[in-house]
């Protein structure tokens, strides 16, 4: 009886030897695949899992090497030719174009590579084992093709090295380069890649910065570069009669952003490596069309401008997330507005550090005064985000209240007070309770 629990353990550990584990981190590591041709002329594949692609897919081995499946991607390069003994489990890749070829066998980490002008073949020793999938694939390290493919034809990318040539570096962390008949100079853009659609589809959420939506449109692939985007928030001159708004916040120059606040959030379709000014108007026609009449009514009836109200409504979005508990933070400012207070809320100092410091040069405290609502004493000069549809719909119909004191906890919980007292009761009740946010 002891003799057969040996059997079992010894076996166990044998099919873990042999069998490499899959790491369930796919889910959460995109990896893009550009295989060219003789001519240039590339095409994107995405192997990774999907509702439509359940198989033959990328997986990722114990130690994270991208594991690919090499049937399925071998048939996208007419130059290579691979076959499978499933006597033997060894695998042969032949380049019939330059004669180099490539030897392995499953459950093996050592290929042999043989070159036209050398018939003695080489050992290389790859990060993860050759092995059969549960599908039945033969799964082998991405980068071992790089021994059968055209001098200069393999190169893989990281997500930061190809920011500004189109492709979704906020999905795909890296790409896979593979040529087995033509060397390449440059990586090619998404925009002249077949396989991949001209337009992208961009979430750009509620409370992100005019700095945050630039990055995400570069790492989207919308447009090449922030710096253009911002050149051109800044200084383009877009339609005035079709965007009457930007009236209020041009040629302004104590406003740090031209447009901070008029980039509604919102689901958009962007054209790949699209001018950047035609991409901020996307934008701007997003705001256009989510501002009613009857909003601008409402603005009248506050005696505000529009961009005050979106001013205070970014305020609003970034120190609340609920639309009840947003309606009556609104409130809360607009009490202490009208008591000539300062809002004195930390969101503002927070915009200045994170988003406006980092990304100007010359005297990085110009702007702190307009900014800051612990320095100037009413609403700062501009918009501190680009809030959504509920913030500014709190800001325009807030709640009734005399509070003029607000704080949240750990759980989201908001507080209200009429007086400082009350408020600095509440922050010290949090602490003793470890709740304060």
């Amino acid at each position: 009886m002891k003799s057969k629990k040996i059997e079992i353990i010894l076996f166990a550990l044998l099919l873990f030897f042999l069998c490499p584990t899959e790491s369930a981190s796919a889910a959460s590591r995109k990896i893009g695949i550009l295989v060219g041709n003789e001519n240039g002329k590339y095409t994107w594949y995405d192997l990774n899992e999907n509702d439509q692609n359940t198989e033959n897919i990328i997986r990722f081995s114990a130690n994270q090497t991208v594991m690919v499946p090499i049937s399925l991607l071998t048939s996208y390069m007419e130059d290579l030719n691979y076959t499978f003994n499933a006597k033997t489990k060894k695998i042969t890749l032949m380049n019939q174009k330059n004669g180099r070829k490539m030897i392995g066998k499953v459950n093996s980490s050592k290929i042999t590579c043989y070159t036209k002008q050398n018939t003695k073949g080489s050992t290389k020793k790859m990060k993860s084992r050759i092995y059969i999938a549960k599908d039945g694939e033969v799964m082998i390290s991405a980068d071992a093709l790089k021994y059968v493919m055209y001098q200069g034809g393999y190169t893989c990318k990281k997500a930061e090295d190809i920011k500004g040539f189109g492709y979704d570096t906020a999905v795909y962390q890296e790409i896979y380069i593979y040529n087995a008949s033509a060397s390449f100079n440059e990586i090619p853009k998404a925009t002249v890649v077949k396989g991949l659609s001209n337009t992208v589809r961009v979430t750009i959420p509620e409370g992100f910065s005019v700095p945050q939506v630039f990055e995400l449109l570069v790492d989207k692939g919308v447009c090449e570069s922030t710096q253009g985007l911002f050149d051109a928030c800044q200084n383009y001159s877009f339609n005035p009669e079709r965007y009457p708004f930007l009236a209020d916040v041009d040629h302004d120059e104590n406003r740090c952003y031209r447009l901070e606040g008029y980039l509604f959030p919102n689901t958009y379709e962007f054209y790949r490596l699209c001018p950047p000014q035609d991409a901020i108007g996307v934008c701007l026609r997003g705001t256009n069309a989510k501002i009613t009449p009857q909003m601008k009514e409402r603005m009248k009836e506050l005696n505000m401008t529009m961009d005050q109200v979106l001013t205070l409504a970014s305020i609003v979005e970034k120190e609340g997330s609920k639309l009840k508990d947003q309606k009556m933070i609104a409130s809360v400012l607009y009490n202490r507005l009208d008591k000539k207070m300062k809002l004195q809320v930390d969101a503002t100092t927070f915009y200045i550090n994170r988003y406006i410091k980092p990304y100007i040069t010359g005297d990085t405290d110009r702007y702190t005064e307009q900014y800051s609502t612990k320095r100037c004493a009413a609403l700062p000069h501009g918009p501190i985000c680009n809030p959504g549809e509920n913030a500014i719909m709190a800001a325009l119909y807030p709640e009734k209240s005399n509070y003029f004191f607000f704080c949240s906890d750990k759980e989201g919980t908001y507080y209200y007070s009429e007086t400082y007292s009350e408020h600095l009761a509440i922050l010290n009740k949090l602490k003793e309770t470890e709740m304060l946010k």
